[in-house]
């Protein structure tokens, strides 16, 4: 299932290598760490971009954080299923 993406963009999408998407990672955590550091709570709790102001700025990050989350489980899942038929 593609999110946003034709089958030629996604095509097109250069391969990493496992250091270079480890790097990517830290670099979001990064800057999602930073992000957070310097809002008031205050602020965090004000409408976030997009969603036409339905969710506020915590919890789109929230939602952001917990498909990371979830995409991880379904990665190692689909790692043990193949483990399996090894």
């Amino acid at each position: 299932m593609l999110t946003g993406y034709t089958q030629e963009e996604v095509a097109a999408m250069p391969l990493l290598t496992k250091e270079q998407v480890l790097e990517y990672l830290d670099e979001v955590y990064d800057t999602v760490r930073a992000y957070l550091a310097s809002m008031s709570i205050e602020k965090l709790e004000t409408p976030g971009s997009g969603f036409d102001g339905k969710y506020t700025k915590y919890q789109i990050i929230q939602m952001a954080l917990l498909d990371n989350v979830r995409h991880l489980g379904e990665i190692f899942a689909i790692e043990a299923r193949w483990n399996r038929q090894v």
